[in-house]
């Protein structure tokens, strides 16, 4: 096999003071991204045609977005590169040649049940790619390099950065993804940057439900005394309820840059904005060289 560069995220938490350093410099042509709610970009609200109300959007796109964590937007952004596009969305005339995002909100790594939250899940992502990418080269051949500006030609597929963030939903069963991971590798693709899951004891959501005895919780900051959690499993976020026979709705906070999680799972713009700002200095990730991955054996 050629050499491949692998990026394997380490889990950090804002209660740690991180260190700035010189950002990593990014040559790839392309971005093809895989994953969750964590860096969908639309891809769920296009293929399960679902209505999306605020908050969600409503600090990087001013507007309702089918995007619920924006650290994947900023992240390209660094790195120079336009919007990345979701897969399945056709509305607002997307351009994918520098790459598309096939992550859905609520996927898994494995496959979807009748009871998932998304049909989209790792083996439906692979495939959807194998497809984008033989139509793009197909496309390209019939109708000439006068589209490539639309499009990904075979050597940005061949140099690009595949990335992925995706485990979160099935954290506790087998990690078994290796024969798709095999199935990109197969298709040209090189470049390998895996995400992590962060702390999912520390959520909000989580800490409602489970944490309600703070002996309970452990001693790295899930729980700050004298602190208020301001999380409220009862009502949705964007949605109304009836509590008590009156019609509450939950709305977004006036200034929510001052908060870390903004709906018990995902960050808002301020905190993936500096949790990008720091994954970008190469810091926190774990490159490995050589003529044969762990996760390919």
């Amino acid at each position: 096999m050629d050499s491949k560069n692998v990026v394997a995220f380490q889990v950090v938490t804002f209660c740690i003071c991180l260190a700035v350093a010189n950002s990593v410099d990014f040559g790839y042509p392309a971005v093809f991204n895989f994953g969750d709610s964590n860096s969908d970009t639309g891809e769920l609200a296009a293929g399960m045609g679902f209505l999306v109300v605020p908050p969600y959007g409503q600090n990087y796109f001013e507007t309702p977005s089918g995007s619920m964590c924006f650290w994947l937007i900023i992240a390209v952004d660094s790195m120079k590169f336009p919007f990345l596009n979701a897969y399945m969305d056709s509305v607002g005339l997307p351009n994918f040649q520098h790459g598309c995002n096939f992550a859905a909100a609520g996927s898994t790594i494995l496959p979807a049940t009748a009871t998932s939250i998304s049909s989209f899940g790792f083996e439906v992502q692979v495939f959807q790619f194998l497809r984008f990418r033989a139509q793009s080269l197909q496309f390209l051949q019939v109708s000439g390099k006068k589209f490539d500006q639309y499009v990904p030609t075979e050597d940005y597929f061949e140099k690009g950065l595949y990335m992925f963030d995706i485990g979160q939903n099935d954290l506790d069963v087998h990690f078994y993804s290796n024969y798709f991971l095999k199935k990109l590798y197969d298709s040209g693709a090189r470049n390998f940057w895996i995400h992590n899951t962060g702390p999912l004891g520390c959520l909000p959501q989580v800490v409602a439900k489970f944490g309600t005895n703070p002996s309970k919780l452990d001693e790295l900051g899930c729980y700050l005394l004298g602190q208020t959690l301001n999380f409220d499993s009862q009502a949705s976020c964007g949605l109304a309820k009836i509590l008590d026979g009156t019609t509450i709705t939950a709305k977004g906070c006036n200034d929510s840059s001052v908060y870390v999680i903004w709906d018990g799972t995902h960050y808002i713009e301020a905190a993936n904005q500096y949790v990008a700002s720091q994954i970008l200095t190469g810091n926190y990730s774990n490159t490995l060289l050589g003529g044969k991955l762990p996760f390919l054996l």
